[in-house]
């Protein structure tokens, strides 16, 4: 059942661009209508009105099924008279013989082409079309000479210069640049969602061909169908091709990426883009911003910033081609360096703001700027620095990290009665005040009845005693009740608390050993 669908799909489709076709060829029949009187003279074919018949001759031969001929026809046409109607004709026969890649190619060029001016249902189904699902294919971009026709694999598909890139199928094809019947040849390997430019050699006998770096486009709102001309046309004018990830094998950047942009630079270098470009239309005020982005740095290339024009969509459009070419100038232009980053001991996080960098050995490419690192590693202290990446060579950076210093092993807690410190300090000074008073006391009481002065002779009899008894008594017994208060004091324990235990004391010979 699917394939039945798809088929009844397929005719939908085959039906609906024949009646368009159909009636393109009646608005061609009629045009000579105009032109019934022609001056006298030998009946004379302009290329025109030639043009014109093969095209007639190209949809019959459509409208019959025989692609062959209609292909012949309106190529014939195209070399006779190039024009964005033949474009569409061929792009009809393409999607009729199954070729969708190169339908669209010639629909979405043809749509480049007319712009608003042209046929609306033409427009119409041509837009639809583009809008298909599409398949694995790439980009090129064919520089030469204006009014050279350009063919791949022997099929005309247009002529220099193209208004928009050619889109063709993923594989080998061969392109020629055929100038006043003068063909140059290359051999083309279209990569899925890859670029790659075409130059015309200065003898025009070659073709010079490089791949072209990529950049993904996002828009905030997504770009209207003219916006995203002028951003393609920008990006060929800078030597970039834009890549296309509906055709990358038909994957697109996860959901979870939308709000998450490092997730969607990873996204991206994992298919090998080279840029990203942020376009965005911000409110109060109206801004268009563009912010270019290096992929496998992760880091901001260049932005750019203008007002939004007042005039319509056209004003849009050329402030948005106006302000393109200077900012992928600048960011393709901002020179690079090389950082290498060691730690003694390796193994360390190299931490760039918020974001990892990798383990040290590290060694990778950055802009040339002032980077702030922080270096850490598990059981060492985290060092910072400030860095200066040059804009040619190696900048290197060394780190010797510090170890974390080990705490000092807790000793066991015991259970100790110990006095308090104002008690100790009053104990200390009653037994030192008692025992004074003692000792003042105690010579009071000895010197007590004694003479004053020594006897003189002939009596040889004391003329004044000593009266001490009572002194001494006042100083013995306060100083006995102090010294008794002091060793209470001392000697009476104090609460019961938990302490730390004492370090152990060594041996003398566990201490000689350590001397030794």
């Amino acid at each position: 059942m699917p394939r039945q669908a798809a088929m009844i799909g397929r005719s939908t489709d085959l039906r609906r661009g024949l009646l368009v076709a159909l009636c393109g060829l009646c608005l061609l029949g009629a045009a000579p209508l105009g032109h019934a009187r022609r001056p006298a003279g030998p009946p004379r074919v302009q290329p025109q009105a030639q043009a014109g018949r093969l095209v007639q001759q190209g949809v019959m031969a459509l409208a019959m099924r025989d692609f062959v001929a209609a292909y012949r026809a309106l190529a014939a046409a195209y070399r006779l008279q190039p024009s964005a109607d033949t474009l569409y004709q061929l792009g009809i026969t393409a999607l009729s013989s199954g070729d969708r890649v190169a339908a669209q190619d010639l629909m979405r060029r043809y749509l480049a082409e007319v712009g608003a001016t042209g046929d609306p249902a033409r427009r119409a189904e041509a837009q639809r079309i583009t809008e298909q699902p599409r398949e694995s294919s790439g980009e090129v971009s064919v520089l030469g000479p204006a009014g050279a026709f350009v063919l791949v694999d022997e099929r005309l598909v247009g002529r220099l210069p193209l208004a928009r890139p050619l889109l063709v199928a993923v594989g080998v094809h061969v392109l020629v640049v055929d100038q006043a019947g003068t063909p140059a040849a290359g051999r083309l390997e279209v990569a899925s969602g890859q670029g790659l430019e075409a130059r015309l050699s200065e003898d025009g006998r070659s073709l010079q061909l490089r791949r072209l770096p990529t950049v993904l486009v996002t828009g905030e709102p997504a770009l209207a169908p003219p916006l995203q001309a002028v951003v393609t046309g920008a990006l060929a004018a800078a030597g970039l091709a834009s890549f296309d990830a509906a055709a990358h094998s038909g994957s697109l950047p996860p959901a979870e990426c939308a709000p998450d942009r490092a997730c969607l630079l990873r996204w991206a270098a994992a298919q090998g883009v080279q840029y990203t470009l942020e376009l965005a239309v911000t409110a109060a005020p109206c801004a268009i911003k563009a912010r270019l982005f290096e992929v496998t740095l992760a880091e901001e290339a260049s932005q750019r910033a203008a007002p939004c024009p007042a005039e319509g969509t056209g004003a849009l459009e050329r402030t948005l081609g106006e302000l393109l070419p200077p900012l992928l100038t600048e960011g393709m232009a901002r020179p690079q360096g090389t950082l290498r980053v060691t730690s003694q001991p390796p193994g360390a996080q190299v931490q760039l703001g918020a974001r990892t960098l990798g383990r040290t050995p590290l060694v990778r490419p950055s802009f040339a700027q002032a980077l702030e690192l922080v270096v850490q590693l598990p059981g060492y202290l985290p060092e910072q620095r400030r860095v200066e990446v040059a804009a040619t060579g190696t900048t290197e950076v060394q780190i010797e990290l510090t170890a974390v210093p080990s705490p000092a092993a807790a000793r066991p807690r015991v259970w100790q009665r110990q006095r308090p410190r104002w008690r100790l300090a009053l104990g200390a000074i009653a037994l030192g005040v008692g025992a004074g008073l003692i000792g003042f006391g105690a010579s009071a009481l000895a010197i007590d009845g004694g003479c004053v002065s020594s006897p003189v002779a002939p009596s040889l009899a004391c003329e004044r005693r000593y009266a001490t008894s009572a002194a001494g008594v006042g100083l013995v017994v306060p100083g006995a009740l102090l010294l008794g208060a002091g060793v209470a004091a001392l000697a009476i324990p104090g609460p019961l608390r938990q302490v730390e235990a004492p370090p152990p004391r060594s041996s003398p010979a566990a201490a000689a050993a350590d001397e030794k």
